[in-house]
């Protein structure tokens, strides 16, 4: 029945993802824990897709110290771009 094989064939895909997501997780959960509760904070709103001016806003930290904390995430989660920073804070259920 190829209803059936679609399904499973989903249900496949859905486990992959979510066993694919775990390894991500597991794998960086040192890095996580590294971060500061501000420099989580920035990170959630980097990833929600806020200027460096507007985390400056809604955290009262003026925009140099919103660069410097986004250096940090950076440098202890060891990933370079916003894309990457987006996956990581979506893996840790931070948006």
């Amino acid at each position: 029945d190829l209803h059936r094989v679609d399904r499973r064939q989903r249900q496949m895909c859905i486990r992959d993802s979510i066993a694919g997501e775990e390894m991500y997780v597991r794998k960086h959960f040192d890095e996580f824990r590294s971060l500061t509760r501000r420099e989580r904070q920035v990170l959630t709103r980097i990833a929600q897709g806020f200027s460096n001016k507007d985390i400056s806003g809604q955290l009262y930290i003026t925009l140099e110290t919103v660069k410097s904390h986004r250096k940090n995430i950076k440098k202890k989660t060891g990933i370079p771009t916003t894309a990457g920073l987006v996956q990581f804070a979506i893996a840790f259920e931070l948006i």
